[in-house]
């Protein structure tokens, strides 16, 4: 019985051989088949292979640290807004009290009419308990009643003009008052020219109509209790940390650029975002900020800071610089 022999596999061999013969016609420079030029490519390889680990390595850790330096900026920043928004909690239930005061209600509603001296007591005793009040809580400042009938009465002095409620009642921010029953407010230079303030006497206003009486609430939110929490505020150096009222009024630290956060679509944006906390890149002047927000409360303002892009990845260059270093040193080995 014969036995037939398979020679298909020498025939698969013969025909590889034949399918890549073409390699050996490509021509070879000479310097890369010699001793010397395979010597320096074992030593590159490694090299290159060190390189690539610094590199990944490098990235790593820049991001690990970005995030965390983020992450701890943002918790400051949230903080700052927390306790702002505690004070001005204090500010709104002092003029809910108010609203309900029995003196209050008494001088606005002209009850003391025919009877003089309990009318000037009943102002002493208002007066006496807005001044007590703006040195309890740190956070009031100046106290304001407007009644239609009878004169301004406030924790400064008694102001002498009439016709002040009439006049801001007619006036466009007396009009959105009698809608919202309350305002709060950065900048409003007419109210500031009724009172006789300066706009830079306080960092916020709380301005509330009494819903059953003609008459208006002021309360000033006191401008250096703002400013020593900006200034308190454990943030880095070089980046830019700001309270921000809703129409543009700003307390801010280290802005020796004088960079006004409300002038920004980014700002902008974040205020009409639902989020009440949130960062992004951004740049200004051809500079990369990582930009932060928290809304405090609902007052409409923000604690806002910007952060150069290069301190926050500064930290990561000692990395960098180790592995130059290393690469550096296997490079002579």
């Amino acid at each position: 019985m014969l036995i037939k022999k398979n020679h298909t596999p020498m025939k698969n061999t013969k025909n590889e051989k034949h399918l890549f013969s073409f390699l050996n016609r490509i021509p070879v420079p000479k310097r890369f088949s010699t001793l010397r030029f395979k010597l320096i490519l074992s030593f590159l390889i490694p090299i290159a292979f060190i390189i690539l680990l610094g590199v990944a390595s490098y990235q790593m850790s820049a991001t690990g640290l970005a995030n965390k330096y983020r992450d701890t900026a943002t918790q400051v920043i949230n903080k700052t807004a927390e306790y702002i928004d505690f004070g001005l909690e204090t500010v709104e239930n002092t003029s809910l009290e108010y609203l309900n005061d029995k003196n209050i209600i008494s001088y606005i509603t002209y009850s003391y009419k025919d009877n003089a001296a309990d009318m000037i007591q009943v102002k002493k005793t208002i007066q006496n308990d807005f001044v007590v009040k703006s040195m309890v809580d740190k956070f009031i400042g100046d106290i304001y009643i407007i009644p239609d009938n009878g004169v301004t009465i406030s924790s400064i002095s008694t102001l002498k003009q009439d016709g002040v409620y009439k006049e801001i009642i007619e006036n466009d921010f007396g009009k959105q008052l009698t809608k919202t029953n309350f305002i709060w407010s950065g900048v409003k230079p007419f109210m500031d020219e009724i009172l006789g303030t300066d706009n830079s006497d306080y960092a916020l206003r709380l301005s509330r109509k009494f819903p059953s009486h003609p008459a208006i609430l002021v309360i000033d939110v006191n401008a250096d209790t703002i400013k020593q929490t900006i200034e308190d505020t454990n943030l880095d150096e070089t980046g830019i940390l700001a309270f921000v009222t809703h129409d543009g009024k700003e307390i801010s630290k280290n802005n020796i650029d004088e960079i006004s956060f409300s002038n920004y679509e980014f700002y902008k944006n974040a205020v009409e975002k639902e989020d009440p906390q949130g960062s992004e890149y951004v740049n200004i002047n051809g500079k990369s900020y990582l930009f932060m927000y928290s809304k405090i409360g609902e007052s409409g303002a923000m604690i806002c800071a910007m952060i150069p892009e290069a301190t926050i990845t500064s930290q990561a260059d000692n990395i960098k610089q180790i592995t130059i270093f290393i690469v550096i040193i296997a490079c002579i080995i």
